[in-house]
């Protein structure tokens, strides 16, 4: 009898074993799934700022070329084509303190 329960013993010692080792996977995996997570977020952002620096580049690319094709035009053409290219100023648009 007492090999019968040195023998139940052991084997609740190895399925607690297994048992342990299945929770750490599970706690490994859920950390896993946290920190992926956690990645995507930051790749979101990270595209966000991109987007907005790449649209930024493009207004300035836009107000260069506006610069660039006013400076190699005649006076006429040129106030025609800032007027054309370059969003109007509304009253609103102004300080305060603006004179005029």
């Amino acid at each position: 009898m007492n090999k019968e329960m040195l023998s139940m013993v052991e084997a609740l010692d190895e399925l607690l074993e297994k048992f342990e080792l299945i929770e750490a996977k599970r706690r490994q995996e859920e950390k896993i799934d946290k920190l992926l997570e956690k990645k995507f977020e930051l790749r979101k952002r990270v595209h966000a700022v991109e987007d907005q620096h790449h649209e930024e580049d493009h207004q300035q690319h836009k107000a260069s070329t506006v610069i660039f094709k006013m400076a190699s035009s005649p006076p006429q053409a040129a106030r025609h084509h800032l007027l054309q290219h370059l969003p109007p100023v509304r009253p609103l648009d102004l300080p305060p303190n603006y004179p005029g």
